[in-house]
């Protein structure tokens, strides 16, 4: 004769999810206190100079290069598909009426700068 085991009903489970299920709401409250107290500091005039001065940051030269910096080798890590969109872009970017005018430029300064140096040889 084979024994039949009973089956053990599950209640743990249950008891274990409801005070996760009430953590989560109360992390959730929290959260949207955080997030309003934040967007009331931003809107204060201080907050808004800081805002302004960081955008301000971001446009400099520098900044400029470290974020051009970062793009590239977020690409780097990028699947290859999305490499070739992004390569496709940049090329159609450069010929762009504004991006010309800029290269055009870029190209003369260079020329100029090369011309001085040559006839400072010369000399």
């Amino acid at each position: 004769m084979v024994t039949v085991k009973k089956a053990v009903k599950k209640t743990t489970a249950r008891k274990k999810k409801a005070p996760a299920r009430k953590k989560t709401a109360v992390k959730k409250r929290l959260a949207a206190r955080k997030t309003t107290a934040r967007k009331t500091i931003k809107k204060r005039p201080a907050a808004k100079k800081t805002v302004r001065k960081k955008t301000a940051a971001k446009k400099r030269p520098a900044a400029r290069k470290k974020t051009a910096a970062r793009k590239k080798t977020a690409a780097k890590k990028r699947p290859a598909a999305r490499k070739k969109t992004a390569a496709r872009k940049k090329t159609a970017a450069k010929k762009r009426p504004a991006a010309r005018k800029k290269t055009t430029a870029r190209k003369t300064t260079a020329r100029k700068r090369t011309a001085k140096k040559t006839s400072a040889a010369a000399k």
